[in-house]
């Protein structure tokens, strides 16, 4: 009772009784310590942090406030706390701390000093702000995100597991109906032929579906080597890929000035090819393929646009593109397995980068991606 008696005395001492009445309407959990003190003991708290802490008052008065940290504290935010009592400053920590039943809870403290007329600090007010429930729904959201990268991962190596294992039967089918076309081909009549047709054409698209499979696994392959090179080598390399389709459909590329970045050149060569590719495959009937190729600066990234005359997009499937497996069209109006601009996607991303297109129908489209100036 001697301790709550003292405690009394010295609040009258410190403030006047609107600043009581003050300290305990207020909904923020208060106290004050006592800086000329050894260890900096409380000798004030209002309700509200009583409420908090699960403490009476006499259990809180004459106690530093360490006594509702845990062994699990951060040490950093403690030494933070530490050193600006030491110094006569504020400070701003959060803290995990222990009510008297055990169960945590996190707090934002705020500490500010009490100064005397000659600017001596006297005395420290510390206001606290209860962030349990964010904390605690942070937590969970990062071991969600832990969750559910490992997922991703694991569905990744499944994914390029099983595309890599399809490829020998697959050859295998492939290298007997080639050798049924050569040795009995002329023994079958018109619709024998055409269903040797169909079963060699369903191979290759199965073929180039498993390549396009391992192409997205590999893409979180973290080995790769990121190294700065001229964007038009880039460029250059993934028309040398596609030349001769550029030839076949007479296609005409203008390339404006490209700039030099640090970027895994394999995987944007990947890009470039796949924007290209579509460019000249999505081309309108009778009119030959025209594709420009540009980049300009903004602010601390790249923007690249491919841009073409084809047969455009229909606003409300512009995020539709870019999800594996979703076509627009039929195979026999454009052929393609639906996942090149998936490919295109995840390249740009692991890059930090975003990408988006604009189109009318008609009129052509632009594919854009930005890219940081500066790697990060």
């Amino acid at each position: 009772m001697g301790k709550k008696l003292d405690t009394v005395n010295s609040i009258n001492n410190l403030t006047d009784p609107l600043l009581k009445r003050t300290f305990e309407a207020s909904r923020s959990p208060l106290i004050v310590t006592d800086n000329l003190r050894l260890d900096n003991p409380i000798i004030y708290s209002n309700q509200a942090f009583l409420d908090l802490c699960g403490y009476d008052l006499d259990e809180v008065i004459g106690r530093n406030c360490r006594f509702l940290q845990g062994d699990d504290s951060d040490e950093e935010a403690v030494a933070t706390l530490r050193e600006a009592v030491e110094q006569g400053t504020d400070a701003r920590v959060t803290l995990k701390n222990y009510r008297k039943d055990g169960v945590p809870f996190w707090n934002d403290l705020i500490m500010s000093p009490i100064k005397d007329d000659a600017g001596k600090v006297t005395h420290f007010v510390g206001m606290q702000l209860d962030i349990t429930d964010r904390m605690e729904a942070q937590q969970a959201l990062v071991a969600k995100t832990e969750q559910l990268e490992q997922s991703n991962h694991e569905l990744e190596q499944f994914t390029y597991a099983t595309s890599h294992d399809l490829q020998e039967p697959l050859r295998m089918i492939n290298s007997y109906l080639q050798l049924i076309r050569k040795r009995y081909g002329e023994e079958f009549d018109e619709d024998g032929n055409t269903f040797l047709d169909f079963a060699s054409e369903g191979a290759d698209r199965m073929q180039a579906l498993i390549n396009d499979l391992l192409t997205l696994s590999r893409l979180s392959d973290d080995s790769r080597r990121y190294k700065k090179i001229a964007m038009r080598e880039v460029v250059d390399r993934s028309l040398n890929n596609l030349k001769l389709l550029v030839e076949e459909t007479g296609t005409t590329l203008t390339i404006g000035r490209l700039p030099t970045m640090c970027v895994d050149p394999v995987q944007i060569t990947q890009l470039f090819q796949n924007l290209i590719n579509n460019a000249i495959k999505y081309r309108r009937a009778g009119v030959k393929p025209v594709v420009d190729i540009s980049a300009r600066k903004d602010g601390g990234s790249y923007i690249f646009t491919v841009k073409d005359n084809g047969i455009g997009i229909e606003p409300k499937h512009f995020d539709r593109v870019f999800t594996i497996f979703q076509r627009l069209h039929t195979r026999s109006e454009y052929p393609g397995t639906g996942i090149g601009l998936t490919i295109c996607a995840k390249i740009i991303k692991r890059h930090n980068g975003s990408i988006w297109v604009e189109s009318e129908p008609g009129k052509g489209s632009s594919f854009m991606f930005s890219m940081p100036v500066e790697r990060g």
